[in-house]
């Protein structure tokens, strides 16, 4: 996964010199292309997953695609991000988009391993409860979107809150699963399983929706 933020990076590039090579003449200015390219840059985890599952592969390999997968759609999000603020501040050069990117993807790093921190020492203080464990996690995740989107418009402070979700989910898996007991363990899991289940669901039936609307309006 070290490779994720200098492969997407590069990526980014290539399609926007690509962009702008093929529709120089269809009004593709820098900015415009850029954010397009860093849209197509992020890897697609809803159609990838079911084919490493149908490929029988080991559930080590399972995670580290997925983990893969979500690394480079936080990293590719900070590029859509860096790419407004290039459109919309004439002086946002390119080393200060790079620049951006890496001081917005640091930050959000140091952020969800700090309340990935504090989760689990408070996860040390509970005891087979498994509804406060499945609680506390998801009030963890939401705080460490909503004090990322704060920093971010609030105080002028670039932190990416894919980031900060990826490295909290990061340091629970390598260090906070040991204050988890087996029978919160499995109550966690059932629960994140269908929380992202049903997420991805209400995600393509919104994007249906905008769409549909999109074209009967047209």
């Amino acid at each position: 996964m070290t490779l994720g933020l200098p492969t997407t990076l590069i990526n980014t590039l290539l399609l926007t010199l690509s962009i702008r090579i093929l529709y120089e003449n269809e009004q593709y200015s820098w900015p415009s292309a850029f954010i397009l390219a860093s849209i197509l840059s992020a890897t697609d985890g809803f159609s990838t997953m079911p084919l490493v599952n149908s490929m029988g592969m080991s559930k080590k390999f399972y995670s580290l695609f997925k983990s893969e997968s979500l690394l480079n759609n936080a990293i590719a999000y900070s590029l859509v991000l860096a790419g407004v603020e290039m459109a919309t501040h004439k002086d946002f050069s390119g080393w200060s988009v790079v620049g951006n990117v890496l001081l917005c993807n640091l930050l959000g790093v140091v952020l969800g391993t700090f309340i990935g921190f504090v989760l689990g020492l408070l996860m040390k203080r509970m005891f087979n409860d498994y509804i406060q464990v499945t609680n506390l996690t998801f009030l963890c995740g939401f705080i460490s979107l909503s004090v990322a989107h704060f920093c971010s418009n609030y105080i002028a402070v670039p932190v990416s809150g894919l980031m900060t979700l990826f490295a909290l989910g990061l340091y629970m898996a390598a260090f906070g699963k040991t204050n988890i007991n087996v029978e919160s363990n499995h109550a966690l899991m059932i629960f994140w399983e269908f929380a992202v289940f049903a997420a991805e669901q209400v995600l393509f039936m919104l994007a249906g929706v905008f769409c549909g609307n999109k074209v009967s309006n047209a």
